[in-house]
């Protein structure tokens, strides 16, 4: 994912361009522009998150404690995926990778609500992660449920409803 989303910068930039223009035009000043606002910078830095979350020991399945009781009988609490995360929040774009691979990194599909701000932004920050689900999904999708393929890993609802949609583009595959 981090690889992607290096190649991707650029259409990662653009699309932020689009997002700092229409938030400024609405009003929006201050510390809300400076957490919606992406440069190269920020880029390398969500770069390096994604890094350093792939680089984590895989959590699914370790055993966090273990006891044997009295009559023998072995009783282990073991990490296991939640299933769904649902996460809303406002305009910061690092968010969007940032949960998506935190989530799937714990074997869990997650759906994610950015602030309508940073839609652009979101948006391309989806489809250069895109690709990357066939490759880290723990169960591969159902032959019978090609729109599985795009969203059973994650989703990113501000651009699951664009016309445009890279999840649009893979349910089409």
């Amino acid at each position: 994912m981090a690889d992607e989303l290096s190649v991707g910068r650029g259409a990662v930039l653009a699309a932020n361009v689009e997002d700092m223009a229409r938030a400024e035009a609405a009003g929006t000043r201050g510390a809300m522009l400076d957490r919606l606002r992406l440069d190269d910078g920020r880029i390398d830095g969500i770069v390096s998150a994604l890094r350093e979350i792939a680089a984590q020991d895989d959590p699914v399945g370790a055993v966090a404690r273990q006891q044997t009781l009295p009559n023998g009988l072995l009783v282990e609490r073991q990490r296991l995926p939640l299933g769904l995360i649902a996460m809303i929040y406002e305009a910061r774009p690092n968010v969007t990778a940032d949960a998506a691979a935190l989530c799937i990194k714990a074997g869990n599909a997650v759906l994610l609500r950015g602030g309508s701000e940073a839609r652009s932004s979101n948006a391309a920050i989806a489809a250069c992660m895109l690709p990357c689900a066939p490759m880290i999904c723990r169960k591969p999708p159902s032959a019978s449920s090609p729109t599985r393929r795009a969203s059973m890993c994650w989703s990113c609802c501000s651009c699951r409803t664009s016309s445009t949609s890279p999840f649009r583009e893979a349910a089409r595959a």
